[in-house]
């Protein structure tokens, strides 16, 4: 028997490598991201489980889900419930984008200051020195 080449050697292996790559690769599937349905039934199954143990382990039944409160064009939904005033948990007070009102009272952003500039604060601030 005759001794392989380098040359058969190599052939051998590419066809070898490519057969191997051939009949494994044809079991993945193609698609490994997952539909918005797919999400959207993981979603139901969570909170189903969650009420679940709510029920079970707590013992109390569940309510709804509260949705979140922010800003929204219907006074009696927004967070600032039509006063123009948001107050934060810290206690600070920031304009509601939708019921403000006039958009000269928005607070602007100094960037040297790091900080808003309220209008108020403007009214203060401005004016002369009195002289010529």
């Amino acid at each position: 028997m005759q001794k392989l080449t380098t040359r058969e050697k190599i052939i051998i292996g590419i066809i070898v490598i490519f057969g191997y790559a051939y009949f494994t690769g044809s079991e993945i599937p193609v698609n490994y991201g997952l539909t918005n349905d797919d999400i959207d039934i993981i979603i139901k199954d969570t909170e189903t489980g969650f009420d679940k143990a709510e029920k079970e382990v707590l013992g109390v039944t569940p309510g709804p889900t509260p949705q979140p409160v922010g800003p929204d064009p219907d006074p009696e939904k927004c967070i600032c419930k039509g006063t123009g005033k948001i107050v934060q948990g810290d206690g600070h007070v920031s304009p509601c984008p939708y019921h403000t009102g006039d958009p000269q009272e928005l607070p602007t952003y100094d960037i040297d200051e790091n900080r808003l500039i309220y209008p108020s604060e403007k009214k203060q601030t401005q004016g002369g020195t009195g002289g010529s």
